[in-house]
C-alpha cells in the first residue's frame, strides 16, 4: 500500500521542479569528469597508474585546454613505455595542435608549445628514426615556427629543415600488410572534377611556409575506415597534398605517401575539409599544404 501512495504523489504534482526529478546519480558531466579525474590521481599517488591512466588524465585535461597538465599526463604514459616512439609522438602532435589553433596565445607562449613539440618529436626520432608521423610532423611544428618568426634567414633556414624532413618521410616505404592481407585495391576513382595537374595549372597555388601562413581547418571530416583493412590489421599514415581554393575548399587533392588499403579513405576525407581563406598582399589567394590522416586500430586486450 505504500508503495501505491509513492505512485499517486508522483502522478499528483504536475507543478514540480523538473530539475528535482533528475535522478541524483547522474551528475553533470563536469562534475563527473572532476570526480574521475580525482579517482586517476589518486591511481597515480598509490602508484598503480597503467598507460590507459595517464592517457584517461590527458583527455580530461585536454577538454579543458590546460597544456601543462596534458603534456604532463602524456608524459607519465610515455615513462611507462621507454622504447615507444608512439608514445611520445602524442606529446608532439598535442602541442601542434595547441600551437595551431591557440591564435590568440602571445608569441612566446605559442613558441614554447612548438619547443616542446619539437623536443618530443626528436625523442621519438632517437628511438626510431624512421618513424614517418614524428618526421612528418616535427615538418608542420618547424613550418608555424617559421610563420611566427620575423627574422627572414631563420624563416628560410626552418622551412629547409621542415623541407628535408617531409621529404625523408615521403621516401620511406609504406607499411608492409601481414602474411595474407588482402591485395591493394585498384587506384582509387578521381573525386575531383579535374587531375590534380589541372587544377595546379588553374590556381596556381602557393606553399605554405614562409610568409604564407597555414590556414585554419574550419570543418573536419573523419575518415572511414576500410573494413578490409581493418581485418588485415593495416594501419599507418597516408600523406596527402591539397590544394586549397581562395574560398576555403580542397579543390583537389593527391597522395604523397601512399598506405595502398587506407588511400581512398584519406582522400574522401580530406576532400570535405574546410580552411579559412588565404590572402596574400590582400588579395584570396589559393594555397598548397601538406596534411596527415592517420590510421591507428585499437590496441587488442
Amino acid at each position: 500500500m505504500k508503495t501505491a501512495l509513492v505512485l499517486l504523489s508522483l502522478i499528483v504534482m504536475p507543478h514540480a521542479d523538473a530539475a528535482a526529478q533528475v535522478p541524483r546519480d547522474t551528475p553533470p558531466p563536469a562534475i563527473e569528469n572532476a570526480r574521475h579525474e580525482r579517482d586517476l590521481r589518486a591511481a597515480v599517488a598509490a602508484g598503480t597508474a597503467t598507460k590507459d591512466t595517464y592517457l584517461e588524465l590527458a583527455r580530461l585535461a585536454n577538454l579543458q585546454n590546460r597544456f601543462a597538465d596534458t603534456v604532463a599526463a602524456l608524459r607519465g604514459a610515455a615513462a611507462l613505455e621507454p622504447a615507444s616512439a608512439e608514445a611520445v609522438h602524442r606529446i608532439g602532435t598535442i602541442c601542434w595542435d595547441y600551437a595551431r589553433r591557440d591564435t590568440a596565445a602571445d608569441p612566446a607562449t605559442r613558441q614554447t608549445y612548438l619547443r616542446e613539440g619539437i623536443a618530443a618529436e626528436d625523442q621519438a626520432l632517437a628511438i626510431k628514426a624512421d618513424y614517418v608521423e614524428a618526421l612528418t610532423y616535427k615538418n608542420f611544428l618547424l613550418r608555424l615556427q617559421a610563420n611566427l618568426s620575423t627574422d627572414p634567414a631563420e624563416r628560410k633556414r626552418l622551412i629547409a629543415e621542415a623541407e628535408a624532413l617531409l621529404s625523408r618521410a615521403l621516401a620511406l616505404p609504406p607499411p608492409v600488410p601481414p602474411a595474407g592481407a588482402p591485395p591493394p585495391p585498384a587506384p582509387p576513382l578521381q573525386g575531383f572534377p579535374e587531375t590534380f595537374e589541372g587544377t595546379m595549372a588553374r590556381l596556381t597555388p602557393v606553399r605554405v611556409g614562409g610568409g604564407i601562413r597555414q590556414p585554419a581547418k574550419t570543418r573536419d571530416a573523419k575518415p572511414v575506415y576500410p573494413a578490409d583493412a581493418q581485418a588485415a590489421r593495416v594501419q599507418g599514415v597516408v600523406i596527402v597534398e591539397a590544394i586549397i581554393d581562395p574560398s576555403g575548399a580542397i579543390a583537389n587533392a593527391r597522395v604523397l605517401r601512399s598506405v595502398p588499403l587506407l588511400d581512398d579513405a584519406a582522400l574522401s576525407a580530406v576532400s570535405r575539409w574546410r580552411y579559412t581563406a588565404t590572402e596574400v598582399n590582400g588579395v584570396p589567394a589559393s594555397v598548397l599544404v601538406t596534411v596527415t590522416v592517420n590510421f591507428a586500430l585499437q590496441e587488442r586486450d
